[in-house]
């Protein structure tokens, strides 16, 4: 039987958005099957995030 249910907005409980951000970043080195990280992602990341952060706060 469930007794409780945690629900964490990324941030809330636990800092998870550097974590989230290598876990993109490793999904696609591996995905196209770079031996080192693709700088590319990592600055897509980069530029995304904040947007991110701006329509959670809008909405």
């Amino acid at each position: 039987m469930i007794r409780a249910f945690l629900f964490d907005l990324d941030g809330t409980l636990v800092q998870t958005e550097k974590l989230k951000g290598l876990s993109y970043v490793i999904a696609v080195q591996r995905l196209l099957g770079l031996s080192q990280a693709d700088q590319r992602a990592i600055d897509s990341y980069r530029e995304v995030t904040p947007i991110l952060k701006f329509v959670l706060l809008v909405n």
